[in-house]
């Protein structure tokens, strides 16, 4: 990634996806205080975490466009997801995060804070009255259906539907994106290894767009993938 295309405020992101029809969430989000707290944020984070947050960021909106949601909850997808790995900068030895292998008990004590992290850095820094909301999706974005997630092991409902788009799209990004420990997956492996997951670990509406998503994307309809006629609940859910 370019240089300029580094420092440039990832806020303009939701002036190149939000419609005419959404001036004034447009107007609340692209408020000063969120430029201030996203240089901020940007000054901190690592180029890395950077870009994985714009992919998760960009990618999530289009899940969010895709079933339905209104346009506040799609805005506040995009920003929670610019923003949930903020907590990262608290790590004490972000070396961990290059580990190859699986992770032991240690390395988690570790990691897992990180996502209450971003939470508490949300609701201090973004002096915002939407920041609560976007607190909230980025806190809750390693938080997994059954239970077994983390910082609060949050089971089904207790978890946000906008959290949830996060958790499946960074765990996707994750897997397509190289890491120094191995190469990037193909979408059809990850996806493969994300539908074992639909409905137990991962809201499986959201599993369904996002497949979706990667069919259009790729134009291919031989992705090796089981998918289920999707009802997109969402659309009834009631976001506040």
């Amino acid at each position: 990634m370019a240089k300029t295309e580094q420092s440039e405020p990832r806020l303009l992101l939701l002036q190149q996806h939000e419609g005419n029809d959404s001036r004034v969430v447009k107007r609340s989000f692209l408020s000063s205080k969120f430029s201030t707290f996203e240089r901020k944020h940007c000054d901190k984070a690592s180029t890395s975490t950077k870009q994985h947050e714009h992919r998760v960021a960009l990618l999530g909106f289009e899940i969010a466009t895709l079933l339905g949601v209104s346009d506040l909850s799609r805005s506040l997808v995009l920003l929670a997801g610019m923003f949930h790995d903020t907590g990262k900068r608290y790590v004490k030895d972000p070396s961990i995060f290059l580990k190859n292998g699986k992770l032991s008990p240690a390395d988690r004590e570790i990691i897992e804070p990180h996502a209450q992290h971003s939470q508490d850095i949300i609701l201090k820094e973004l002096q915002h009255p939407f920041a609560p909301r976007i607190a909230l999706i980025a806190g809750q974005h390693h938080e997994l259906l059954d239970g077994t997630g983390y910082p609060n092991k949050c089971v089904g409902s207790e978890i946000d539907p906008r959290a949830r788009i996060i958790t499946a799209v960074d765990i996707f990004d994750a897997l397509t994106n190289n890491r120094p420990y191995r190469q990037a997956l193909s979408y059809r492996k990850a996806l493969t290894i994300i539908h074992r997951d639909s409905g137990t670990k991962l809201d499986k509406d959201v599993v369904g767009a996002l497949t979706t998503l990667v069919h259009n994307k790729q134009g291919r309809t031989h992705l090796n993938v089981q998918t289920r006629n999707h009802s997109f609940p969402f659309r009834t859910l009631a976001f506040h």
